[in-house]
Order: C-alpha cells, then sequence, then structure tokens
C-alpha cells in the first residue's frame, strides 16, 4: 500500500476494546508485529522466513549484548520493513529509546522510511490507544511524540548530512538505523565508498553517548567487494549475512513459500545479478578469477579420467566434501569437467567414492588425487584398504600441496576460460564457485578439480613432454617456412 492507501486502510478499522495483550507485546517483537501491523506482511501461524524468525526472536536479545550491529539480506526479505520500521516502533511504543535517527543513502529515502512510521504513529488507533502515544509535532524529516509521559523523537538523514553533536532535548542518539548506506551506481567509485566510509566513522558512530544503551545497526545488500558495508564487517560487533539460496544443489531456500521455478529461471538469465541482490555477493566479471566459460551438457565417453578428491576432515562445517571429474578426449582435445560437493563423514564417502571409481574405470583408465595432509593421508589409507576389501583395486595418487591454493587454483582459469576445460553445465555448486571465486564461500570443488588436472600434468594418461616436444617441433618448422 502506498500511504494514502495505508491511511484510507487505517481509518477504516472499526473502534473496538483492545483484547491485545500489551505486556506481551512489549516483550516479544513478533506478537507485537502481529498485533498492530500485521496489515503490512500476511502472517501464517508460523513465519516462514529464516531471516525473519531470527529477527523476531533475537534481535532484543542482541542489542543488549553489541553496540554496533550489521545485518545483509537478499532482496524481498523485507528486511526494510522489519529492522528499519518495525524495529524503531516497537522500541518507541515501550519507552526504550529517547532519540531515533534513521540514516538512508539519500535524504528522501530516509524520508521514505519515516514516512511509514510516522504513518503508524498518527493514523493506528489501536497502537495510539494501547500505548498512550500523542504526536507533538511532526515533519517530512522527524516526529516529536510522548508514549504516556515519555519524550521521544525520531528523525531522518541522507547520508553524508552534517549530523555532529545533534541532541533532542538532553538526549544523544540512542538508537541508530542505517538503511542502504549506498547507491548502486556511485559505489563502484572507490572515492565515493572512502568519503562514506570516513563520515561513517567520524560522524555517525560518534553520534551515540559512551554512556548507557545505544545502538547502532545497519542493514542492506552489499553492492561492492569493497563498500562501506565491507570494510565495516572488520569493526562490527555483530555481522551475520542471510541469502536467500541455502544451498544450490538442493534448492534450499530461506524463504520455503517462494517460487523455486521462477527463482532458478532468473538465475539462469542473470547470475551475476542474481548473486547480488538475493546471496549478497557482488560481482564483477572484470573482478572474477573464471570470468567466462564454457559448459557441455552430457559428459563424453573419454579417453582418460582422474578423480579429484578433497576431504572435509576436520576443517568448518560450511566445507563441503569435494569429488571432482575431470576427463580427457583426445580427438576433441579437451577435457570435460564435473563435480559434486557431499555432506557426508569420510566414512560414508568411502563407498561413494569406491562407487565413482567403478563407473568410470568401466569406460576408460581412471585413477583417483587426493591431498595428503595429515588426516587426508590417513582416510587414503583407509579407502584404499576399504577398496581392497571389496575386491577393488583403485590407483591412488597423493597429491602433496606445496603452494598456495588460491595459485594452484589460479592455474585452472586459462585453461576454462580458452574453452579447454568444459564445465558441466548440470554441476551447480560448481558452477557457483566459478561464479563467485575468488570471493566464494567456498572453494572445496575447485581444489578437488586442482588435484584431478594436475594428475594429467604430472604423467597421468598423457605424455605431456611428447605433447611439449612436438608443440616445440612445430614451432620451429613454422618459423623456417616463414
Amino acid at each position: 500500500m502506498d500511504r494514502e492507501e495505508l491511511i484510507e486502510y487505517l481509518r477504516s478499522l472499526p473502534e473496538q476494546i483492545s483484547t491485545t495483550d500489551t505486556q506481551r507485546a512489549k516483550r516479544d517483537f513478533w506478537y507485537f508485529v502481529r498485533s498492530y501491523l500485521a496489515h503490512h506482511i500476511e502472517f501464517s501461524q508460523k513465519e516462514s522466513s529464516r531471516f525473519r524468525s531470527f529477527i523476531y526472536q533475537n534481535i532484543d536479545k542482541l542489542t543488549k549484548r553489541h553496540r554496533f550491529l550489521l545485518f545483509s539480506a537478499y532482496r524481498g526479505a523485507a528486511k526494510t520493513t522489519l529492522l528499519s520500521t518495525f524495529y524503531p516502533l516497537w522500541e518507541i511504543v515501550r519507552k526504550k529509546r529517547r532519540f531515533v535517527v534513521l540514516i538512508g543513502a539519500t535524504q528522501p529515502l530516509a524520508n521514505a522510511i519515516l514516512e511509514l512510521i510516522i504513518t503508524e504513529l498518527t493514523e493506528n488507533r489501536a497502537l495510539q490507544r494501547d500505548f498512550g502515544i500523542k504526536v507533538l509535532s511532526q515533519k517530512t524529516e522527524s516526529i516529536t511524540l510522548k508514549v504516556e509521559e515519555h519524550n521521544c523523537k525520531i528523525v531522518a538523514f541522507g547520508a553524508g548530512a552534517k549530523i555532529r553533536g545533534i541532541k533532542y532535548l538532553s538526549f544523544r542518539p540512542d538508537l541508530i538505523i542505517v538503511d542502504d548506506l549506498e547507491e548502486d551506481e556511485l559505489v563502484l567509485n572507490k572515492n565515493y565508498r572512502d568519503k562514506q566510509e570516513r563520515w561513517f566513522k567520524k560522524a555517525l558512530m560518534k553520534l551515540p553517548s559512551r554512556k548507557g544503551k545505544a545502538n547502532i545497526i545497519m542493514v542492506g545488500t552489499i553492492l561492492h567487494h569493497d563498500s562501506v558495508f565491507v570494510r565495516l564487517q572488520k569493526i562490527a560487533d555483530f555481522y551475520r549475512n542471510f541469502p536467500l539460496v541455502l544451498d544450490f544443489k538442493s534448492w534450499k531456500l530461506d524463504d520455503p513459500s517462494l517460487d523455486v521455478k521462477s527463482l532458478q529461471k532468473e538465475f539462469a538469465e542473470d547470475k551475476e545479478a542474481f548473486l547480488q541482490e538475493y546471496q549478497n555477493v557482488p560481482l564483477s566479471k572484470d573482478a572474477l578469477t573464471f570470468s567466462h566459460y564454457k559448459t557441455f551438457e552430457q559428459m563424453p565417453k573419454c579417453d582418460f579420467y582422474a578423480i579429484g578428491i578433497d576431504p572435509a576432515m576436520g576443517k568448518a562445517k560450511g566445507d563441503y566434501f569435494g569429488v571432482a571429474v575431470l576427463g580427457y578426449e583426445k580427438q576433441a582435445k579437451c577435457f570435460y569437467l564435473t563435480a559434486t560437493g557431499y555432506k557426508k563423514s569420510p566414512t560414508q564417502m568411502i563407498a561413494t567414492i569406491i562407487s565413482l571409481y567403478l563407473r568410470y574405470a568401466k569406460k576408460a583408465q581412471t585413477i583417483l588425487a587426493i591431498e595428503t595432509v595429515a588426516y587426508q593421508e590417513f582416510f587414503k589409507d583407509v579407502l584404499r584398504r576399504a577398496a581392497l576389501q571389496s575386491g577393488v583395486s583403485i590407483p591412488i595418487k597423493p597429491i602433496k600441496n606445496s603452494a598456495p591454493k588460491e595459485l594452484r587454483i589460479n592455474a585452472l582459469a586459462p585453461l576454462i576460460k580458452d574453452e579447454i576445460i568444459l564445465i558441466d553445465a548440470k554441476a551447480h555448486l560448481l558452477l557457483e564457485e566459478l561464479d563467485t571465486y575468488p570471493k566464494a564461500a567456498h572453494d572445496d570443488l575447485l581444489d578437488a578439480a586442482e588435484m584431478a588436472k594436475r594428475v594429467f600434468d604430472i604423467g597421468g594418461g598423457i605424455d605431456y613432454k611428447l605433447v611439449r616436444r612436438h608443440a616445440r617441433q612445430i614451432t620451429k618448422r613454422l618459423k623456417f617456412a616463414f
């Protein structure tokens, strides 16, 4: 609803005796919103979004523990409605704040957020009645009111405004909400980013009093890898990102009520825009290591296969057990890469790897490459023994990584860019890593792919010395001919 429609709706509600438990509404953010602001969001018995559920359940506790909080969430998550509108309203009506400051990328954007708050405070009769709200004055950029005998004020500013030393009566700001601080086009300019960061740190962060309860909450979308939002993560007391797609392999969403098929279509049409708007992974093709790749639909019968394994043993919980299969076809003179990320224990993966090996070994010579560091060495030995007990002798090539992972993965880039290595169009997790590297949340599949490729480079299936010798001979002949 626009403002006029909202006002008309609120005025149309009949006067009735309140049956709302106001004390519960003061304690329970979810109950407050459901009781007084349900006309903004379609409610069911249970909130469908993990992001919104997290905010409802935790924002009160988090603001008590942390002074400076950052939240990034996908487009359509209702992050502005929830954190920039509903939360300040809740804090005001339960008399927890005296002076609230709303910050937007521009003054008009900040005013738009405040406009919704003003409309509720001036037109929502249930809210006014149950909390004793009396509006003293209002302007486009501010509203002053009383909640019973509690004086308070909410004011809106655009980023970069002159806000040093602002006060309401004797009160300094005790709640500052920063909503999408940066603009899409301007954020590409480093001078703009530097200027915004200086203003944030030197002006805005100095506004609250060091004594008493005061919070700065920043919410928005990450528009650039070097944005102020990213820079401020280093000094924030709390940061949490809420992407829409929690798992690309199964297309598990933050909000299961959303249409998966339409989102998959958006992803296929423009991955860069999708990842920025829904995953908070800002991309610039020029900054990507794998800015171009060619895909294939079906793995052909190859002359040699290498399986690279990156075991997720003793690593972070978010890591995958990466398994990459790289096939080489002599006639086409190119490689075909597919990869899968598993969330299985090492014990469960043994049967999976043996089955995968047998599948490709029936077609052509196949070799396994496994990193052998600490527990990975142990896993290699266990895998070999388990395979022998099953009557299968698997050729395993141990890989010792002396070069940094970034350099090893970067070595794949020219081969993928020149379409010497083609990518499986159905390997969604691998495509996600390619589309976001080097800023990817994980790179386990690329790591496994690099190990599979290294098997070829050290003589697994192809005589690279012979290839290079023939290449030198051809070069000499061409020079002689001309």
